[in-house]
């Protein structure tokens, strides 16, 4: 059905493989996203299938990189990246947040001036022989240190797989598997099944597939009930 015991750096590897077997734009958005196409087409109903058609959910990945008119192709998915995963993801995220505990949060370096003249620079000054972000860290070299300079990325991760099986294991598995509509309604629940026995068994970690699937099914129950109650009144 899927693999049930690969280890992240394995899932990482054969994703690396695979993209670099595709098309650029294809390749990109392989790299990035959280399930396989093979797990897609067992996950999805046929009814959902059926209805999306020949709709791939890559379009808005590659439609953005085709648009990028840069010279190679770290030009082009840092392009992508302003067009989609900035203004649809990390920004939003970073926006609500900072709101919720009322801090105001700015992020200087995309001032429009900054980016603009970041896109005239050559790529070789933003990724050199695998170094990333290589100008910014030679501009800042008078005035911080090495251990700061070079030190690991340190992103803003959550224990999603230890959350699935602790402290919202109940909670995820009333609205997975207790609710009469929402996911049902488009997915294969034998699948998602499959998938939350293994995450809860140690066997594999699932924990991004669930977290949407939970996600799609608290937004359900939150937005589209309501639109159904309203249109039944």
């Amino acid at each position: 059905l899927f693999a049930k015991s690969e280890m992240p750096i394995f899932r990482k590897a054969k994703s690396l493989f695979y993209s670099l077997s595709l098309e650029p734009a294809m390749g990109f958005y392989i790299t990035n996203s959280q399930i396989e196409d093979r797990l897609w087409q067992q996950l999805a109903s046929k009814t959902t299938l059926q209805t999306l058609g020949d709709y791939h959910p890559s379009k808005i990945t590659v439609d953005a990189y085709n648009k990028a008119d840069g010279p190679d192709h770290v030009s082009k998915i840092l392009y992508t990246d302003m067009k989609t995963y900035l203004p649809g993801g990390i920004l939003v995220k970073v926006d609500r947040m900072s709101m919720a505990n009322s801090l105001e949060v700015r992020a200087p370096i995309l001032d429009k001036d900054v980016i603009e003249f970041a896109a005239t620079l050559p790529s070789s000054l933003k990724f050199n022989n695998g170094e990333k972000k290589y100008i910014l860290k030679e501009a800042f070299k008078p005035v911080l240190s090495d251990d700061i300079l070079y030190r690991k990325k340190m992103g803003f991760s959550v224990p999603l797989a230890t959350w699935l099986r602790g402290e919202i294991k109940d909670l995820a598995e009333d609205y997975l598997f207790t609710k009469s509509s929402g996911i049902q309604q488009f997915f294969n629940m034998h699948i998602v099944e499959e998938l939350w026995q293994q995450h809860q068994q140690n066997k594999a970690d699932h924990s991004n597939v669930l977290w949407s699937m939970l996600m799609f099914q608290m937004w359900w129950f939150q937005y589209m009930q309501v639109e159904q109650h309203s249109d039944a009144a």
